[in-house]
């Protein structure tokens, strides 16, 4: 496989850094407030900082993700939000930067540089997340860092691309096990028709690589007695999974062929919930590309334009049935897919979309009217821009309103009973977290504590029609304080215990 050799383009990696870094702060303008499952990041963070200053005991199960948080906490002064927010940020000007230096790799040519960075930063999905804390971001952004010493290694075998490739797939396996996949799947692009000889050889040589990395810790844990638990730690999770996948599809289809199906068809419930789950799958993908990057795939299929030089479409094919498994078994699990588990898949399909985004863009400067289509060009971009920074709105009025009010009316350190995440953690009060999710059950139940607590914060979503009646339920035993949002509808509700 040609690869394009990359010359000195130190303005041109500032220039794209910045552009990224840009769009990141823009996301963060647009919505300051944390998402919530970004929280519990936070939470490990400050408890990975509590211990190393003595004030506490390190959170079992912390994460790399969190551990970098702390660091850069440590490192900036900065607080737990601003330093999870910078972090993604340099993490995403890094999958940006990477993902050109891929795109020029695979083109063989210089230009393809800005050709992938133009995609990639108008990528509209992408730039939804630019603003949420995710451990996920760690994930794309390294993975896509592998995928240039892989490119490298499909062009030349080297021991020193096999072993930068395995690095950052391990790396990227820190931040989420999904990146195991990929090291498993993408050795397989040794074995496409534009790779070099010796295939089979090359793939061993990237499976070595990766298996390499193992032998030091496991050598450590052997000196200290540590592989048995490890393995049974590896292979219990391992189980898990497996076992999670195959109860979450067999459930759904026992009530699919309960409530749906006729008795006669029940035998089919497997094959139609498969059928089912396929079709939610690639509309969730059609969903997450957008419709302009799916209409650009479409107009190069249908013209049948080059979409990837012969030698890097091995590479690409290998990346796609990576993204399709990892998507694929949490949709069985779960009967549901977002844009996180699609993320790896959409990557993957970006990258052919730059080079048709160039083709189209040569047929339409080739037309009668070439004014007409950089018009359309400009439009197409602030459309795109729009999309992923102004279109969607993640974030409900009425939320920064409470928010606002409970960081300056509820002292610190308040006994907070919550059923949102975020209100909790702003209000900068006592929490017990692990009892959280069932809040609202224990509401509708009539046990929510009240005796023992100064605050209820509770979300009033759309789908928690009688959770207003519920609380009212309480009767004299909680006064309302403060509520946010329209009446009867979602909002934002403040009480307390009655004197």
């Amino acid at each position: 496989m040609p690869v394009a050799r990359a010359g000195s383009r130190l303005p041109a990696h500032l220039l794209l850094a910045a552009a990224s870094l840009a769009m990141s702060g823009l996301a963060i303008l647009r919505d300051p407030l944390v998402n919530e499952d970004g929280i519990p990041f936070l939470l490990q963070s400050e408890g990975i900082l509590g211990a190393m200053s003595g004030a506490g005991e390190a959170p079992a199960g912390w994460s790399l993700y969190a551990f970098l948080i702390a660091a850069l906490q440590t490192l900036t002064g900065l607080g737990s939000i601003a330093s999870a927010q910078a972090l993604d940020a340099a993490l995403l000007a890094m999958l940006t930067l990477c993902f050109a230096s891929l795109l020029e790799l695979l083109g063989t040519e210089r230009r393809f540089f800005f050709w992938g960075a133009l995609a990639l930063l108008l990528f509209p999905r992408l730039n939804e997340y630019r603003g949420h804390i995710a451990a996920d971001i760690g994930f794309w952004a390294f993975l896509v860092a592998s995928l240039v010493p892989l490119a490298r290694y499909l062009a030349s075998p080297r021991w020193e691309h096999a072993i930068g490739w395995a690095l950052l797939t391990a790396v990227a396996g820190a931040f989420r096990p999904e990146a195991l996949v990929f090291g498993a799947l993408l050795p397989l692009a040794c074995l496409a028709p534009g790779a070099e000889a010796p295939k089979l050889q090359a793939m061993v040589r990237l499976y070595a690589a990766l298996l390499g990395l193992a032998v030091p810790p496991l050598v450590a844990a052997a000196r200290f007695g540590f592989v048995p638990p490890l393995a049974d730690a590896v292979f219990g999770q391992l189980q898990s999974t497996l076992q999670g996948i195959g109860s979450g599809f067999g459930e759904a289809a026992a009530q699919l062929g309960n409530r749906v199906l006729n008795h006669r068809a029940g035998g089919m419930a497997g094959a139609s919930l498969t059928a089912a789950l396929s079709a939610v799958l690639l509309l969730e993908l059609l969903r997450s590309m957008g419709v302009a990057y799916a209409l650009l795939l479409g107009w190069a299929a249908f013209t049948r334009r080059s979409l990837l030089p012969e030698g890097g479409r091995g590479l690409q094919r290998s990346l796609v049935l990576g993204g399709l498994v990892v998507a694929g078994a949490f949709l069985a699990a779960q009967q549901f897919v977002g844009g996180r588990q699609l993320m790896p898949l959409c990557l993957a399909l970006v990258v052919p979309c730059a080079f048709a985004a160039r083709e189209l863009l040569l047929a339409a400067l080739q037309s009668p009217r070439p004014t007409a289509a950089r018009i359309g060009l400009g439009v197409l971009v602030l459309a795109l821009l729009a999309d992923g920074f102004l279109s969607v709105g993640s974030r409900r009025s009425y939320l920064p309103e409470s928010i606002a009010w409970i960081q300056k009316s509820v002292p610190p350190g308040s006994r907070i009973f919550s059923n949102d995440g975020r209100l909790a953690y702003y209000s900068g009060g006592v929490v017990a977290w692990d009892a959280l999710p069932a809040a609202t059950a224990q509401i509708t139940a009539g046990e929510a504590p009240v005796s023992g607590t100064d605050y209820w914060l509770i979300h009033l979503g759309r789908d928690d029609a009688g959770l207003d009646a519920a609380i009212a339920a309480y009767g004299s035993r909680l006064e309302p304080v403060a509520r946010f949002g329209e009446p009867g509808g979602p909002g934002v509700l403040v009480l307390r215990p009655a004197p």
